[in-house]
């Protein structure tokens, strides 16, 4: 008699059932910086084929069991049928949650605040509605037991009128109700959530490996707070996680009070400096391997820095070599500034601020891939935009897309000496932090005619070991031929930089 489905062993059919089941194919994490504004990869469909094999006989069920789930939770309704009727086995099965409420799906006692009306401690809650909420969340996620990636955007515990509980004032769990969670997505718009709930969170995730979260001032109006205070912001957030899983034994020892976070995705205010903050991450989160920082003016991206790059031999402009180049750190500087400066190439190896920031990546013992946003710029003219505009001829463009054609033929790449210049940075920046392995430069769009940007091109840079006996001594770093290019309006995120959730409600709703 023929071999059945049925005739396989349990372990064999478990196998199976794993490359049915389409979550594995999502990655951890699954999050993407705060510029790149794709679809979210959690599909609840991911499941489907997977729950239908389940469905085939009570064998395949038992062997199957329910894992790999994927929730969204998006009105205070929907929070309360989980806590109240989800049985056990699914909720043990859910391994992706987002949980965004926006302030009209939020619970009625949270919608009607308001600072101008009388408080009553006889009926409803009081000036304590806010402790409810955040018991009844604790709560659910405690449940889930499988979680291992976490979206936190809009949320009821937005409150910060002075006459009830604010969410500053509310204290994290003793216990660590996440203990799977791996990863942890912050996209909370609320310029006072986006610092003070991840406080409340991060110190219950004892496995916590990849974060993604804003670092801005508190205040659109005043100048940022990167030199000192709001750096202090990031730090109390690691220390209280390190208080909750470095010093258990009560043992003080500064030597331990290390971070072991794999992945931080950190947007950050326009005016800090890349440099600080590196010195800042780096003490606290000595074992990360991927690290963005993120700049916005106006919840759109803007330049890391500048980094002013100049072909040190002048006798032959075309010829591209890799040891002949030198570079200056252009801060927040416009293009302008850079090109006004370029004629005093002398002075550049003077200016430390290069030399400081690649002091400040070399802090980092295990980092394999950054993205700072930075915008290379070199002694040449300036391409034509692959992007048609409105002044430009037909055959003007034409004779663009042959020269890129051209190029790549012969090159392998659409800008040569632009391309011999970044490798000719990676190699610097590989002397102070060997164990890079990709990142990424920005070519911020600039027109000659002062018009808006439009459309950025990313460079991508990798590390490939020539022989792998060598132990990574010899290397080829190799750029992308092709840009990625990405539209200014796409790429905007307001996160950290819009007022509470409630601003917007409408108080006669309902």
């Amino acid at each position: 008699m023929p071999t059945t489905f049925l005739d396989l062993s349990d372990d064999i059919i478990d196998r199976i059932s794993y490359f049915v089941h389409r979550d594995y194919d999502v990655p951890i994490p699954s999050f993407n910086p705060h510029w790149a504004n794709f679809v979210t990869e959690l599909d609840r469909g991911l499941a489907t084929d997977y729950l239908a094999l389940r469905a085939t006989c009570k064998r395949i069920r038992d062997i199957c069991q329910l894992k790999g789930l994927h929730l969204f939770l998006r009105s205070w309704q929907r929070v309360l049928e989980w806590m109240a009727d989800a049985p056990d086995s699914v909720v043990k099965g859910i391994r992706r949650l987002e949980l965004d409420i926006e302030a009209r799906y939020w619970p009625p006692e949270l919608k009607k605040l308001d600072d101008n009306a009388l408080i009553s401690d006889i009926y409803g809650y009081g000036k304590y509605p806010l402790i409810p909420t955040w018991s009844t969340i604790t709560s659910l996620l405690s449940r889930f037991e499988s979680l291992e990636e976490l979206y936190l955007g809009h949320s009821p515990l937005c409150q910060h009128k002075s006459n009830y509980t604010t969410t500053n004032q509310l204290k994290p769990p003793s216990i660590n109700f996440l203990p799977q969670l791996k990863s942890i997505s912050f996209e909370i718009q609320c310029k006072f959530c986006s610092y003070e709930i991840p406080k409340l969170i991060i110190p219950c995730c004892p496995s916590l490996k990849h974060l993604k979260m804003t670092n801005l001032s508190d205040s659109e109006n005043e100048t940022p707070q990167d030199n000192d205070d709001f750096g202090e912001d990031f730090k109390s957030v690691i220390d209280l996680w390190l208080d909750n899983h470095n010093f258990a034994g009560g043992v003080d020892n500064d030597k331990e009070r290390k971070c072991n976070l794999e992945t931080l995705v950190m947007k950050i205010w326009e005016d800090s400096t890349i440099t600080k903050k590196l010195k800042l991450i780096s003490s606290q989160c000595p074992n990360l391997k991927k690290l963005h920082l993120i700049k916005t003016d106006r919840h759109e991206l803007t330049p890391g820095f500048f980094l002013g790059g100049q072909y040190s031999k002048h006798q032959d402009r075309n010829t591209v070599s890799k040891d002949d180049w030198i570079f200056k750190h252009f801060g927040n500087e416009w293009i302008t500034g850079l090109y006004d400066d370029i004629r005093n190439i002398k002075s550049w190896p003077e200016d430390k601020t290069w030399d400081d920031f690649l002091e400040a990546l070399g802090k980092f013992q295990k980092l394999e891939s950054f993205d700072f946003i930075i915008n290379p710029h070199i002694d040449i003219d300036w391409p034509s935009n692959v992007i048609p505009h409105e002044e430009e001829k037909a055959s003007d463009y034409d004779k663009y897309q042959n020269r890129m054609k051209n190029n790549l033929e012969k090159y392998g790449i659409t800008n040569p000496r632009l391309a011999e210049s970044m490798k000719s940075a990676v190699r610097i920046m590989l002397q102070k932090t060997p164990t890079l392995k990709n990142g990424y430069f920005w070519q911020f769009p600039y027109d000659w005619n002062n018009e808006p940007a439009h459309i950025w091109r990313r460079w991508s840079w990798f590390v490939i070991p020539s022989n792998v006996n060598t132990k990574g001594k010899e290397f080829t770093i190799k750029i992308d031929p092709l840009p990625q290019l990405f539209a200014s309006e796409w790429m905007k995120n307001k996160d950290g930089q819009s007022g509470p959730d409630y601003d917007d409600l409408d108080l006669d709703e309902d």
